[in-house]
């Protein structure tokens, strides 16, 4: 089964909307995680319109879409211009949107869409960002060190991965900062790229 019809399918079994996003980038291709709580705006339009069946995902649509952005997607795209935009996948451990991690009803904190995806596109790089995927992480995986922000060695299940823990990407972050994150995903995947 590939990967689109997978995602579908658990689209439809966690009964998430059309409406939620569960991640922006080429999944596929990209080996670099972006983890943040939630998605802070919603879709204007329905997911699978910015991934067309056989093509590509429309990133650059679904970014003028969620406009005006906020600081945080501001610092998202600053780290994943340093870490190489086309390797990387921006998600969240959760899948509904709001623009408040307090907000998101308890309902609505169901990790399960992440899991699958983490599952199934095994990333080498990730970064996560503010206390909720730092939680996550330290939750699920052997080997975090969550006040760490060099790259380190982890395992979720079988997977190991490099993780970078920071603080949220929010309006307390500059830019020079974020694009020193995304520079230390660079070198981490180099590291990860690099034969042993």
């Amino acid at each position: 089964m590939s990967f689109r019809s997978d995602l579908e399918g658990k689209l439809r079994e966690y009964k998430l909307s059309e409406y939620d996003r569960p991640f922006d980038g080429e999944p596929e291709q990209c080996v670099i995680f972006v983890v943040g709580s939630s998605p802070a705006r919603p879709l204007k339009k329905p997911f699978a319109s910015y991934w067309p069946e056989g093509g590509f995902f429309q990133k650059a649509m679904l970014l003028e879409d969620i406009r005006p952005w906020g600081p945080t997607r501001r610092n998202i795209e600053h780290v994943a211009g340093e870490a190489g935009y086309q390797t990387t996948l921006v998600t969240n451990i959760w899948v509904k949107d709001s623009p408040r991690e307090n907000q998101l009803l308890p309902e609505h904190r169901d990790t399960r869409l992440f899991e699958f995806l983490f599952r199934r596109l095994r990333p080498k790089v990730v970064l996560a960002h503010g206390n909720e995927a730092k939680d996550f992480f330290e939750k699920k995986c052997q080997g975090v060190k969550r006040n760490s922000n060099s790259a380190h060695a982890v395992s979720f299940e079988e997977h190991k991965f490099l993780l970078v823990c920071s603080r949220h990407l929010s309006h307390q972050m500059g830019e020079d900062e974020a694009k020193a994150i995304g520079r230390k995903l660079y070198q981490a995947l180099a590291s990860a790229n690099a034969p042993s």
